[in-house]
């Protein structure tokens, strides 16, 4: 295949008696080219929002979307794990508790204070919840050997019989009842 002298420095490549030779890119050429955007044929899946070349409303729209949905799919799991647990906590407390962490996480993600603010605020929420039921702690506490020792029977049943031993002994009685 024939190129001449036009199309072979589009390509970056300059020509030699016939032969072509890749020309060496200066610096800010390197950085232009990393910066640059890529078309959408040769775009990853997993793209982050600000490289894909959206504008600023469908930027805004696609972090709305992804704090929506991490808020439901947290409120989801907590709401699951408060109610195989048994501790009557009420589904409005959980929305609005996971919506607090979610929103400070959402609003500080992208300032150095992203990661300490949305720490602080859900051990705040950890702490109101301890506050407004006092047997949370020793609950989880509960809850966590049961599960271990609920994964230890489910080995004993398989035939694994020696991991009974490791059975953490649990009073049958809750330790608020």
């Amino acid at each position: 295949m024939k190129r001449n002298k036009q199309t072979a420095d589009l390509a970056g490549q300059t020509l030699k008696k016939g032969k072509a030779k890749k020309r060496r890119l200066t610096r800010a050429e390197r950085k232009a080219a990393k910066e640059a955007v890529l078309p959408i044929h040769k775009r990853p899946i997993v793209c982050p929002p600000d490289k894909a070349g959206r504008g600023p409303l469908f930027r805004l729209g696609g972090l709305l979307c992804r704090a929506l949905v991490i808020w439901l799919s947290a409120a989801g799991l907590v709401i699951f794990i408060a109610s195989a647990l048994e501790f009557g906590v009420p589904n409005m407390a959980v929305f609005l508790s996971t919506l607090l962490v979610v929103m400070t996480g959402t609003l500080f993600r992208a300032g150095r204070l992203g990661k300490p603010v949305s720490v602080l605020t859900a051990g705040g929420v950890l702490a109101g919840c301890c506050a407004l039921h006092p047997t949370l702690p020793s609950d989880l506490v509960y809850g966590c050997m049961s599960l271990y020792n609920a994964a230890l029977d489910r080995l004993y049943k398989v035939g694994y019989l020696t991991y009974s031993q490791y059975k953490v002994p649990i009073d049958t009685a809750t330790p608020h009842e």
